[in-house]
């Protein structure tokens, strides 16, 4: 009995070992877990370099370094100064929603990286998704897929 509850422990301990290096090579990663940043990076920026802001002014644009600003142990960038002015003035008006992970995978309990240039603002907030599918299940029904992620999301 010894040995099987042994075998069993080696084979759980295995198995677990298997999803975290498979999360970490993916990038997805089970949110239960607490591996994911609290904002999706790439490259040293947030949202891979992109102005937050311009999203809301309807051309998404990648910021530059000049323009740079520290907000949740995440550098942003933008493209204006008037932008970066806007974001330090009120960021969580901003910043994509579930720390600009896909919000398909937030959905479902995972951070997958997302996309910046598929996007959506619903009710006055910035989403992004990995690809073109799960945005347009998005907007099929916002409101459960929002629902969903604030179920896994833990900001």
């Amino acid at each position: 009995m010894k040995r099987v509850l042994k075998i069993i422990g080696i084979t759980l301990l295995s198995l677990l070992v298997i999803i975290i290096t498979a999360s970490m090579l993916t990038g997805i990663k089970p949110l239960s877990l607490g591996l994911h940043n609290p904002v999706y990076q790439s490259g040293g920026f947030a949202i891979k370099g992109y102005d937050a802001v311009s999203y809301f002014k309807g051309n998404p644009v990648k910021g530059s370094e000049t323009l740079s600003y520290e907000w949740k142990k995440s550098k942003w960038l933008f493209s204006s100064e008037a932008n970066m002015l806007e974001f330090k003035s009120s960021p969580d008006k901003y910043v994509p929603q579930f720390g600009g992970y896909c919000a398909f995978a937030v959905s479902t309990g995972f951070s997958a990286p997302a996309d910046p240039a598929i996007w959506i603002i619903n009710d006055a907030k910035l989403y992004f998704f990995s690809d073109e599918k799960v945005k347009k299940n998005f907007i099929k029904d916002p409101q459960t897929t929002i629902g969903s992620c604030k179920k896994h999301w833990k900001d």
